[in-house]
């Protein structure tokens, strides 16, 4: 039987019955031990770590049912399998009501084989609660706003922004450059809300063709038009109980505005070719990198819409207008990226980080990201040099140049320059196993030339 080894503790009076029950599961490859009454047992808990416990309902100093609210009550975690010779419905109902995973009648070869399978259930059960209770940790942690990375004062005000409309349903507009972390601050509301357990639905308005905008918001029933072969829920639909973000909402369509609109008054909507109404609970936060203020003077965006959807407008600056974060970011994604790309890489070089500060970042965080994740991926020491930034520049070709400017103080290119060519020179020996006529071909320079550089650069 393959399975995932989990640790048991076994309590029982009758020794046999454990020593079978032990064998059996160190043959699945489990960690077993085993006690034959209540006090051994709470001294077994405290001083061990198990995922399952199997216990008799009968034991030498008291009732089994006890017991297990006595393990539920030191790890709710562990599952607690009980057995009975008695099988009565009411000891069952008790166990179960009190916290059990289980119930097994003992006795014989089946027992076992029962309690072995239940036990391997009960196992992937925890390891579920476990990964679940993880990952919300994880995502909670992710978009909560203390963690969306910034000292600067205008990102400090948007903390306090968040704070204080995370816990209300009021429409919230989020305005912003692309790249500025738009729908993140939208997921930091939506996971500090009493919402947060329920879904979070992003919507990106611009990437939805105009034929389907409102089947994807709201649905369709079948037949409503050529290739709808099923009804197919909305995203309003599915997100019911949570929060919608409609992304760049400048983008949607006159038509859909007003159907936006009518659902913010009534909270109803009707699908796609349906005559009925259907009726959501969601909270919607919207977000985009246009001026809806024109779009509204150029016929493109409702009035009605925007001073229904901009109760409370939350305006991200851009990445150049808060350089002071730019150091925090770096190191942010530097710790980030290295775990995920398997590098070494323990931070930034002073001349890098100024390169990063100077720079201009058209495309926001966003870009800064790309660059960091790049200059990760090229670097070949544990600091990564402003070599490995002019290299990046160089391959990302003139489409998505990064011009990084130079020093505010001053650039010393010989000393960049020095670095790069030590840095090749000793990859090339290193690639050359030391053989010094082979590392110089590689370079395309004479043995004598490299014996220069060697010397220059004290490499041996």
């Amino acid at each position: 039987m393959d399975t995932e080894r989990g640790n048991v503790l076994i309590v029982d009076d009758e020794k046999n019955f454990c020593a079978v029950l032990k064998e059996t599961f160190e043959d699945i490859g489990w960690l077993a031990e085993t006690c034959g009454s209540i006090k051994e047992g709470i001294e077994k808990l405290r001083s061990g770590d198990y995922d399952v416990v199997i216990t008799d309902l009968k034991l030498p100093d008291g009732r089994g049912e006890d017991f297990l609210k006595i393990v539920k009550e030191s790890n709710p975690d562990i599952e607690v399998i009980v057995l009975t010779a008695y099988g009565t419905v009411e000891s069952a109902v008790e166990a179960m009501k009190s916290g059990a995973f289980d119930y097994i009648l003992k006795g014989g070869k089946v027992c076992i084989d029962e309690l072995k399978i239940t036990a391997v259930k009960a196992l992937e059960r925890k390891r579920l609660r476990e990964e679940n209770r993880r990952l919300w940790r994880e995502v909670s942690r992710e978009f909560s706003f203390e963690n969306i990375v910034g000292r600067s004062k205008a990102m400090q005000d948007i903390f306090d922004l968040i704070r204080r409309v995370a816990g209300v349903d009021t429409p919230v507009l989020i305005e912003g450059e692309s790249g500025t972390g738009k729908e993140l601050v939208a997921r930091a509301i939506h996971h500090n809300s009493l919402r947060k357990g329920k879904p979070f639905v992003a919507i990106n308005c611009a990437s939805i063709p105009e034929t389907l905008v409102e089947s994807e918001l709201f649905g369709h029933v079948k037949g409503a038009f050529t290739g709808a072969y099923t009804s197919k829920k909305g995203l309003f639909e599915v997100a019911d109980g949570g929060t919608v973000f409609l992304d760049e909402i400048g983008d949607l369509p006159l038509n859909t505005q007003a159907k936006i609109l009518r659902f913010l008054q009534e909270k109803t909507f009707q699908p796609v070719g349906s005559t009925e109404e259907k009726r959501v609970d969601v909270r919607i936060i919207c977000a985009t990198n246009k001026s809806l203020k024109e779009e509204m003077l150029n016929g493109r965006f409702r009035e009605d819409l925007f001073y229904r959807i901009n109760v409370i407008t939350i305006k991200l600056p851009p990445l150049r207008e808060r350089k002071e974060d730019i150091p925090l970011l770096v190191r942010h994604f530097v710790e980030k990226f290295s775990k995920e790309l398997k590098k070494e890489i323990k931070g930034v070089s002073d001349e890098a980080m100024e390169m990063l500060i100077n720079y201009s970042y058209p495309g926001n965080v966003r870009e800064l990201e790309n660059i960091i994740i790049g200059a990760i991926t090229l670097e070949t020491s544990d600091i990564i040099q402003p070599e490995t930034l002019l290299l990046l520049k160089k391959n990302r070709g003139p489409a998505t140049d990064i011009t990084l400017e130079p020093l505010s103080n001053g650039f010393n290119l010989e000393k960049v320059i020095g670095e790069m060519e030590k840095r090749y020179v000793k990859m090339a020996l290193e690639k050359a196993n030391g053989k010094q006529t082979r590392a110089a071909e590689l370079l395309g320079i004479t043995p004598r030339q490299l014996r220069y550089l060697m010397e220059k650069y004290g490499l041996k």
